[in-house]
């Protein structure tokens, strides 16, 4: 095993279980760079980082909206009125919304 590797196994070892900042997010990781001048690779996994963020943000704000819309049909079908004439199509409508939702 090369020295390099053994580092990264050490730094990766003491990293574990620690709750370490998302360094683009940091303005110390922006001061390091005087003028914002950044390497072009670094440049690239920051944009990169960046990108993944964004998504992250919106696949959290998706969850939220189908937990919401769960809840929701969860509610009407729990106040569904078994003696209505039309109890089964209207069960099996709002159980096809629920199905869509996981699609």
């Amino acid at each position: 095993m090369s020295a390099k590797n053994n580092e990264q196994v050490s730094i990766a070892e003491l990293l574990k279980g620690k709750k370490v900042p998302i360094l683009v997010l940091d303005q110390r990781w922006h001061k390091l760079f005087p003028g914002g001048v950044k390497p072009a690779h670094i440049a690239a996994i920051e944009e990169n980082l960046n990108a993944l963020l964004k998504e992250q943000g919106k696949l959290v704000n998706e969850i939220k909206d189908l937990k919401k819309a769960k809840k929701k049909l969860m509610d009407m079908l729990d106040k569904l009125d078994v003696s209505d004439k039309h109890y089964d199509r209207k069960y099996q409508d709002m159980q096809d919304r629920l199905d869509t939702l996981y699609d």
